[in-house]
C-alpha cells in the first residue's frame, strides 16, 4: 500500500530538507560569536557561520541516503528486528562519517587548535559530538516511520472512504432496484382489471406500459435526475392510470422552471403519485384528483404529491411502512443524511399530501 514516494525526492522537497538542516548551522553560526574558536578568536560571523553551513549540510544528502534505506528496511511493526540489524550498524558509521567531515572541514578552514593533530581533534569530536550525531540518525529513521505511518493512514482513509461509497451506491441501487418490479406488479394488475370489462383500454394501457417501461429502464443506471424527468415519468404513468379510471381521475403537474432543473433521486416521485392512486383515489367511490407539485425554494427543491382522498383515517402503508415510502426515505438517508425532509400529513381540503424537501446543492 505504500508507495516510494519517500525516497524520490522533488526539488522543493530537498529545497525543503535543506532549509531545515541550515536552522541549526544558524544557532551554531551565532554561537562563535559567544565562544569564538581558540585558533582564530577574531573570526566574524560570516565566517562562522560558513564553517557552520558545512558541518551541518552533509546532513541534507545523508538524510535522502537514510530515506532511501528505510524505504527499503522501515522501522514498522513486524519489521523491528531485521531494520535494527541494518541501522543500527549503519547509524555508526554515519556517525563516524559525520565526524570525519566535521574534522575534514575545521582542517580546511584552518581552526584546529594549534599543535593538535588530526587524530587528536577527531578523538576529541568524538567524545563531544557522538552522542547528537547518533540521535540526528535516529531522528532521521523516526521521520521516515511516522512520514510512512502517516501515507498508509491517509491511503487506509481513501480506501475506506471509497468502500462506504461502493457500498452506499450499491444499497442504493438495490433499494431503486425494489421499485422496477413493485410498480410493473401494480401496472400489469391494472391491466389484468381492463382486459375483461375493456379489451380496447388494456390494449392501449400496455402500449402506454411499455413505453413507461422504456423510459424508466434508460434511467436505470442513474441514482439522481432532474426533476423535470421525473415529472414526465409521472405524467406517463398517471396516463396509464388514467385509461383505467377513466373520467374519474382528474390530473395537475405544475413546476417552476429553477424546479425543473433541480436534481433529485430517479423515481422519487413515482412511488408518491402511486401512493396517492392506491390509497387515495381507489378508496374514494367517485371521482377524484391527483396533483403534482415542484417549486423551487432557496437551496431546496420542494416536492408534492396530494390527493383528495380518505386522507389519514383509514390506517394503510402512507405512514411510510410499505414499500413505496419505506424504500423513498431509506434512499434519501443514503444520499441526504438529515439535510432532507419527508412529511405525510392530512391536506387541509381533504385527502393526504405527501412533501419532500431536497437539497438542490447536489450535482448530477
Amino acid at each position: 500500500m505504500t508507495s516510494r514516494v519517500l525516497s524520490t525526492f522533488s526539488r522543493t522537497k530537498i529545497l525543503l530538507l535543506f532549509l531545515v538542516w541550515i536552522v541549526p548551522a544558524v544557532v551554531a553560526g551565532f554561537g562563535v560569536l559567544l565562544v569564538p574558536y581558540a585558533a582564530d578568536p577574531e573570526m566574524g560571523y560570516g565566517g562562522a557561520l560558513l564553517i557552520s553551513l558545512a558541518h551541518w549540510a552533509p546532513w541534507v544528502p545523508v538524510t535522502l541516503a537514510i530515506f532511501a534505506v528505510s524505504d527499503r528496511v522501515p522501522l514498522e511493526r513486524g519489521r523491528v528486528a531485521r531494520a535494527l540489524l541494518v541501522h543500527v550498524p549503519l547509524s555508526v558509521l554515519t556517525m563516524l562519517l559525520m565526524i570525519s567531515l566535521i574534522v575534514a572541514v575545521d582542517y580546511a578552514m584552518g581552526i584546529i587548535y594549534p599543535g593538535r593533530s588530526i587524530e587528536s581533534h577527531f578523538i576529541i569530536q568524538l567524545r563531544g559530538v557522538a552522542e547528537f550525531e547518533l540521535v540526528f540518525y535516529w531522528a532521521v529513521v523516526g521521520a521516515h516511520a511516522a512520514m510512512r505511518w502517516h501515507e498508509r493512514f491517509v491511503a487506509q482513509q481513501a480506501e475506506r472512504t471509497k468502500l462506504e461509497a461502493d457500498l452506499s451506491d450499491a444499497t442504493l441501487r438495490a433499494l431503486k432496484a425494489q421499485l422496477n418490479p413493485h410498480f410493473l406488479f401494480n401496472a400489469l394488475n391494472s391491466v389484468m382489471a381492463l382486459i375483461d370489462r375493456d379489451p380496447p383500454a388494456a390494449q392501449r394501457m400496455l402500449v402506454r406500459l411499455s413505453e413507461l417501461l422504456r423510459t424508466t429502464l434508460a434511467a436505470t443506471d442513474a441514482q439522481e435526475v432532474h426533476v423535470a424527468q421525473e415529472l414526465e415519468l409521472v405524467r406517463r404513468y398517471l396516463e396509464i392510470e388514467g385509461i383505467r379510471f377513466g373520467d374519474r381521475l382528474s390530473v395537475s403537474i405544475e413546476s417552476d422552471a429553477a424546479a425543473r432543473e433541480a436534481v433529485v433521486p430517479a423515481l422519487v416521485l413515482q412511488p408518491l403519485v402511486e401512493n396517492a392512486i392506491v390509497h387515495g383515489l381507489s378508496r374514494r367511490p367517485g371521482p377524484g384528483s391527483i396533483e403534482v407539485r415542484a417549486r423551487s425554494s432557496g437551496d431546496t427543491v420542494v416536492l408534492t404529491v396530494r390527493d383528495d382522498g380518505p386522507g389519514l383515517a383509514i390506517p394503510s402503508t402512507r405512514r411510510g411502512s410499505g414499500i413505496g415510502l419505506g424504500n423513498l426515505r431509506a434512499r434519501l438517508e443514503r444520499l441526504y443524511g438529515t439535510a432532507f425532509e419527508l412529511a405525510v400529513a392530512d391536506d387541509p381540503r381533504g385527502g393526504a399530501c405527501v412533501t419532500v424537501v431536497i437539497p438542490t446543492a447536489r450535482v448530477a
